[in-house]
């Protein structure tokens, strides 16, 4: 039978996390030290994007902090999606990605580039099929989806779900104004990544 030919794949989730929960992982992140071994890197603005990225992997403890609440958030919003887009369950082999990050954005940073997360140039990003993003604080400004002719605000604690494809690029709404956290990943097809 037919479906509604009106569903364009963006989905929000509202309170995934508490404001406590989201406020306890940005403390998490500030605390973090360059020096302490894990990846913390800046860009530059002359790259897509200008932020501080913590690189994040669920299967290692140092991240403990950051993968429980994360987990929570997502197990929330990826079972909904599911139940929305129920073709998803006859596709197999796919599962939530074990790096992520935790980003942070501030006043005149952002991503400044129209993207999307499938990027055949990159090995891991050939293999996603959704990407998500969880929202930390209430910051100024979103992520745009022009093609779905959305702005999402950025709300603490609200979970997106999105196709990794071509069919949804998106950026941050810039120059960023304040501060802005982020968490965001991806699930991958298992085939081809090894460290799934």
């Amino acid at each position: 039978h037919l479906v509604d030919s009106n569903f364009d794949f963006l989905e929000v989730y509202d309170d995934t996390l508490s404001k406590e929960e989201c406020d306890k992982l940005i403390k998490d992140f500030e605390d973090v030290s360059p020096l302490s071994g894990r990846k913390f890197y800046e860009t530059g603005e002359s790259q897509q994007k200008y932020s501080t990225t913590l690189y994040s992997d669920t299967r290692d403890g140092l991240f403990k902090a950051f993968n429980i609440p994360t987990n929570i958030s997502l197990q929330k919003g990826i079972e909904a999606y599911k139940e929305k887009y129920s073709f998803l369950n006859d596709i197999s082999l796919w599962s939530c990605w074990r790096y992520y990050n935790i980003q942070k954005y501030e006043e005149g940073q952002g991503y400044y580039r129209l993207h999307c997360e499938h990027d055949s140039a990159d090995t891991s990003g050939s293999y996603r099929i959704l990407a998500w993003m969880i929202y930390l604080n209430d910051a100024e400004c979103g992520t745009e989806f022009p093609y779905q002719n959305k702005i999402l605000d950025a709300k603490a604690g609200r979970l997106v779900i999105w196709p990794a494809a071509w069919s949804h690029p998106h950026k941050g709404v810039t120059p960023n104004k304040g501060l802005k956290y982020i968490a965001t990943g991806w699930y991958n097809f298992n085939k081809g990544t090894t460290e799934q």
